[in-house]
């Protein structure tokens, strides 16, 4: 089980504590995505999102077909999903939408969005 140190991580007066997080989430999606890729024989890309409109999307995870399974945002604690990954769940209902939130007290699911705490769903991952 992952157990995050917030202490050391993600100092509530740091400027990188957001970057520190998103490359926390970073290293172990692609971990997972490397695990079914190698375990399974599941292809598993790992992207990066950002729309024409200037519009992010923090991690974007692809089937084999390059079609988005998941589109993951990551926050320190606003529980409140953003427009862009609303939109993104709107226009393709078959990815999943998760807000990962270092701060985030429990699940949540708000506007089609699952907003979660960022250890809990990270342990869940298959590797």
């Amino acid at each position: 089980m992952i157990s995050l140190d917030t202490n050391i991580l993600v100092q509530t007066d740091s400027s990188t504590s957001g970057a520190r997080l998103e490359n926390l989430v970073a290293s172990h999606l692609l971990k997972h995505a490397q695990f079914m890729s190698d375990s399974d024989g599941t292809p598993i890309a790992l992207h990066y999102l950002k729309a024409t409109s200037g519009k992010e999307i923090d991690f974007v995870l692809a089937n084999d077909k390059g079609e988005p399974t998941h589109f993951i945002e990551v926050k320190l604690s606003d529980a409140v999903p953003g427009f862009a990954i609303r939109e993104l769940q709107q226009t393709h209902p078959q990815a999943k939408a998760v807000q990962l939130v270092m701060r985030a007290p429990h699940r949540i699911d708000s506007q089609g969005v699952q907003v979660r705490p960022a250890a809990k769903w990270l342990a869940d991952l298959a590797a």
